[in-house]
């Protein structure tokens, strides 16, 4: 099921009559949904930054988008990376052997200090990851600096 899908699922379990609002997204009846993005530009610049500098495989840039202190977690909550030398560690070595390296955004929302972007990564080189994933990611944006990611997959 996809992100959509199992909003439809909890928007159908939580009102199935009626209207509801969950974020931007809001419910206006049995199958309809419309959407208000709010594009605020201070929530949305480091993450579209850090997009724009894993796509050129720079590691500097892409590091400045995150605060020093940021945690990485999965679906499930555990912990993939705590601060920027474990960061450095993962993407380093990534950015260096992936020379086909791309991260497509193919949709997107911004609320709050959250901006949600549905992602498609490919061209991956990394020992234990695919070379490929459909991911649903989480930014928390604090001080103008991610400091909280979460991967959902």
């Amino acid at each position: 099921m996809d992100w959509i899908g199992a909003l439809h699922f909890h928007l159908e379990k939580c009102c199935p009559d009626g209207a509801a609002d969950v974020g931007n997204i809001r419910r206006t009846g049995a199958s309809h949904y419309s959407a208000s993005f709010n594009h605020d530009h201070d929530i949305m610049k480091p993450v579209q930054e850090q997009v724009d500098a894993y796509n050129a495989r720079d590691l500097e840039r892409f590091l400045a988008c995150y605060a020093t202190d940021v945690i990485i977690e999965n679906a499930a909550g555990n912990r993939l990376v705590a601060g920027e030398a474990q960061m450095r560690e993962m993407y380093g070595p990534l950015f260096a052997n992936s020379p086909s390296l791309s991260a497509e955004v193919r949709s997107q929302f911004t609320t709050g200090e959250f901006t949600v972007l549905e992602e498609y990564c490919s061209g991956m080189n990394l020992p234990g990851y695919p070379t490929e994933l459909h991911i649903g990611v989480v930014y928390r944006v604090r001080a103008g600096k991610i400091d909280h990611v979460r991967f959902l997959m």
